[in-house]
């Protein structure tokens, strides 16, 4: 099963619960607490981007589109999975979309959006595929534009490593295995790896801890970085 397959199935059973659960459980999977909300100064942060365009990579069912949509920014969503896509335009009909493999070079220009939002997205990728879609990223940031998001983190391994089955490919990437024999690639940020693949770009924000997506609490480092250009 490929990766895209492997979420495409994920976010399938996710759109069923949605549309047999209830409110309930579609408040759970929909309205996740953002973390930027909680972030001191968020809105004084994101006034260093100088216009309101916005791209949310890896978009999922577009919680963060639509909260920065409300925040008035002009988002363009994109997932590689269709199932996902067609959750958000559910609910967000108006929200352009596109599906993107993240991997691949963006089919947009230099410099276009002020803000890039990469939420839970980055850390499914081997070094090399990590490193291009960060570059990537600064490519179609303007200057001063910023790149708000997160990534899994080693606390977040050391709560699931005895729980899940994982073999590593290199380090802090792994396959994870399912007893059914599929597998996912993740990987777990160390500080290290923050520094690594964010060298380049100013830190405004960056916290580690455990955050809410999807119902579940994930360790994940948050970050809010502004490319300098």
């Amino acid at each position: 099963m490929s990766q895209k397959d492997w979420w495409n199935a994920r976010f399938s059973n996710d759109k069923n619960i949605i549309s047999q659960g209830g409110q309930a459980e579609t408040a759970k999977i929909l309205t996740d607490t953002l973390w930027v909300a909680g972030v001191k100064d968020f809105h004084k942060i994101l006034g260093q981007a100088k216009g309101r365009t916005c791209l949310d990579l890896g978009c999922g069912f577009g919680q963060l589109s639509r909260h920065f949509d409300q925040l008035g920014f002009e988002v363009t969503a994109v997932d590689f999975s269709e199932n996902a896509l067609a959750v958000l335009k559910s609910h967000s009909p108006h929200i352009k979309t596109a599906i993107q493999d993240i991997t691949r070079p963006l089919p947009f220009g230099d410099m276009t959006f002020d803000v890039v939002i990469a939420n839970l997205c980055l850390h499914y990728f081997c070094k090399r595929d990590t490193e291009n879609a960060i570059a990537e990223i600064n490519r179609v940031l303007k200057p001063g534009g910023l790149l708000i998001g997160s990534v899994l983190s080693q606390e977040e391994f050391e709560v699931v490593k005895d729980v899940l089955e994982f073999v590593e490919i290199e380090p802090n990437f792994y396959h994870e295995i399912f007893d059914d024999g599929r597998k996912k690639h993740v990987r777990f940020f160390n500080r290290e790896d923050i520094e690594h693949f964010f060298a380049g770009f100013e830190v405004l924000y960056l916290e580690n801890k455990f955050e809410q997506r999807m119902g579940k609490a994930k360790g994940a480092w948050e970050f809010i970085l502004k490319n300098n250009g």
